[in-house]
């Protein structure tokens, strides 16, 4: 067989190497035949001989698709697979030109074609969620913002890093907590100012706040959070132990004490700020208080809780725990204890 096609009698050895059918022959013979420019025949026999990827190049080299199809399955080569794809495509054959671009891991294109022909953005969606392609991702967000899917879309401009749109795009229709959610952790000191003035221009000013803080804008922050009232002081609380401010710390002071409003706030506020700072020492003190406080209200308890919390708070932090601070709570444990063996007729252990 192999000599009959080197002399050029294609038929006869053809028909010979189907008599003998032997895989390594078939190779063999494909070859010749290549090299003769006999490709059809070269890729029978390469598909014959299980070189199905030598067979898949020829048969598409010379637009036999269907002698293509069933062997697509059988390789991985992702330039033959991209090539068949292409064809699929200009055939609008939607489903098997998707199916061999994510074989090739030509993302991109199975995002264009379930966008665009398939009618599937979820899969899209997902597909550029998990690959984080800015191709894909420009794609989707052109695709939401033509389908009225504007959170969508900001959603996919981020991660296109097209930020300066996706704002504008927040901005134009409200969505600016949207734009703020997708950006997380990722925006720049002027991306969370300017988050932070939009809500002060739209009168939101506990989202005026959090960005303000973000951003470093520690004055603003305070500012816009004392605004909310007693609804965001652990927020403020908060802002001002970063901040580590005097004149931040005196203006929450003057707020807790009713300076301000002639409202004094629950003394605990000033507790929790005492500790954001760091002044352990004068926590321990402001803490003693206001158990004494309630102590005298009849709230044995509540005493005793304040006075725990503080002291195992104190430990965690390797602090000196203050000698007044373990009496009292010493003194309202055993109180509590005998309250308890009283209740159960131990009177002579209470």
């Amino acid at each position: 067989a192999r000599m009959t096609l080197r002399k050029g009698d294609v038929s006869q050895g053809i028909a010979l190497a189907n008599k003998i059918n032997d895989k390594q022959l078939f190779r063999e013979c494909a070859n010749i035949l290549n090299s003769v420019k006999q490709y059809m025949d070269a890729a029978n026999f390469f598909e014959k001989g299980g070189q199905y990827e030598k067979a898949v190049a020829l048969y598409l080299n010379n637009k036999s698709y269907l002698q293509a199809t069933p062997l697509m399955d059988k390789i991985s080569v992702a330039s033959l697979h991209l090539q068949y794809a292409k064809v699929m495509e200009s055939q609008k054959k939607w489903i098997e030109a998707e199916k061999a671009y994510h074989t090739a891991k030509d993302l991109d294109s199975v995002v264009r074609l379930n966008l665009e022909k398939i009618n599937d953005p979820e899969k899209a969606f997902d597909i550029v969620r998990k690959n984080r392609s800015p191709e894909g991702a420009r794609a989707i967000a052109k695709y939401c913002q033509q389908n009225n899917q504007m959170r969508t879309a900001i959603e996919f401009m981020l991660m296109a890093k097209l930020n300066d749109e996706a704002f504008g795009l927040a901005v134009k229709h409200n969505e600016m907590l949207k734009f703020a959610e997708m950006l997380g952790g990722n925006g720049t000191q002027e991306e969370y100012a300017k988050i932070a003035s939009y809500f002060e221009t739209h009168n939101d000013p506990l989202h005026a706040a959090q960005f303000f803080a973000i951003c470093g804008q520690f004055f603003k922050a305070l500012q816009f959070y004392l605004k909310c009232g007693e609804s965001a002081i652990d927020k403020a609380i908060e802002v001002v132990g970063k901040a580590k401010n005097d004149v931040l710390t005196r203006q929450l002071l003057e707020f807790l004490m009713g300076d301000t409003d002639h409202m004094p706030k629950d003394p605990n506020y000033i507790f929790r700020l005492h500790l954001a700072l760091g002044n352990y020492e004068q926590a321990a003190k402001t803490a003693i208080i206001i158990a004494g406080q309630e102590q005298q209200l009849g709230n044995y308890k509540l005493a005793h809780s304040i006075l725990y919390d503080t002291h195992m708070d104190l430990e965690n932090r390797n602090i000196k725990v203050p000698l007044e601070l373990k009496r009292n709570l010493m003194l309202l444990h055993s109180y509590v204890l005998s309250k308890i063996l009283l209740k159960m007729k131990d009177h002579k252990t209470a």
